[in-house]
């Protein structure tokens, strides 16, 4: 999607989302989100409760991070750009050992080509976002997933989305971090 000035907040993101489903007319839904993500389908799942069927919150929390070290991410990529950031983004999104090769490398070109205000507009969401009054609204059937090497959101507070959520189920993948789908696809999947 396009990048439009921000700052964002949570409920302007889970807004498009909302729009995106009644545009394309959608009813009945299943949805996965990953990180910001899984804490946009956590405000859909609870607030579109008739049209959200099943969640599934990969590597997300109700808070991640603190305000202020959010507000120096902002800082740092306005300032010397996303390549400056990306190296220790990187470091806290995956596993060691899955750095080697041309697997991270994708990843790296991947950050770095973002946007750097569309980047700053969520790290401002996330800045602002705390869903302890939402989750617990969930109530549609709910797998919470962490990764044990999780350093962007580690599993203790990923465990912790889970229990919030009345009737969630939560898995832990071993050995991979913040992005299981990228690292370990087939147990992501299963």
């Amino acid at each position: 999607s396009d990048a439009p000035d921000g700052p964002y907040s949570l409920k302007v993101l889970a807004g498009d989302a909302s729009a995106l489903v009644d545009d394309l007319g959608l009813t009945a839904l299943s949805v996965i989100g990953v990180s910001l993500g899984g804490m946009v389908a956590q405000v859909l799942a609870a607030e579109m409760p008739d049209r959200i069927q099943r969640v599934v919150l990969s590597n997300t929390a109700e808070r991640m991070g603190t305000s202020g070290m959010w507000e120096n991410r902002i800082a740092a990529v306005q300032s010397k750009g996303l390549a400056s950031i990306a190296d220790a983004v990187l470091d806290r999104w995956f596993a060691p050992g899955f750095g080697s090769g041309a697997g991270i490398a994708l990843w790296r070109n991947m950050l770095i080509r973002t946007p750097a205000k569309g980047y700053a507009g969520c790290c401002k969401a996330l800045a602002e976002a705390d869903l302890g009054a939402v989750s617990p609204r969930i109530g549609c059937p709910t797998l919470v997933v962490g990764g044990s090497a999780d350093g962007a959101s580690p599993p203790g507070i990923v465990r912790a989305l889970a229990r919030a959520i009345p009737g969630a189920a939560y898995q832990e993948i071993d050995g991979v971090g913040h992005l299981p789908m990228a690292e370990a696809p087939a147990r992501f999947a299963r």
